[in-house]
């Protein structure tokens, strides 16, 4: 079941800056080659007045609680997509979507 949530965050720095960093495509890489496992990012696009981006996360066998893991099985991929846009010169806003498709093992 899809359930929404709603956050916000303040930073010490102004936020293009906070923008920059976090669609950057060298930090997401590298966020996940620090996550482990086999994590792709899909698709990347910024512009100007904002960002998308797509991101195949695995979540390794051994993480997956073990009451799971005959739901998920051995592997479980969780597709995330962010998008942000510029709202004025002072902040951004932005829609983060994940999910999993998951076929219980027969």
């Amino acid at each position: 079941m899809a359930r929404g949530i709603e956050y916000r965050s303040s930073f010490g720095w102004p936020a293009e800056r906070v923008f920059e960093v976090l669609v950057d495509r060298d930090y997401l890489e590298e966020r996940l080659r620090a996550l482990g496992g086999d994590n792709e990012l899909v698709e990347h696009a910024v512009t100007e007045s904002g960002a998308r981006f797509r991101i195949n996360q695995t979540v390794r066998a051994e993480v997956i609680p073990s009451i799971a893991r005959p739901i998920v099985g051995g592997r479980l991929v969780i597709a995330r997509r962010e998008e942000w846009h510029r709202q004025d010169d002072e902040s951004f806003a932005g829609t983060v979507t994940a999910g999993a498709a998951v076929v219980p093992n027969a």
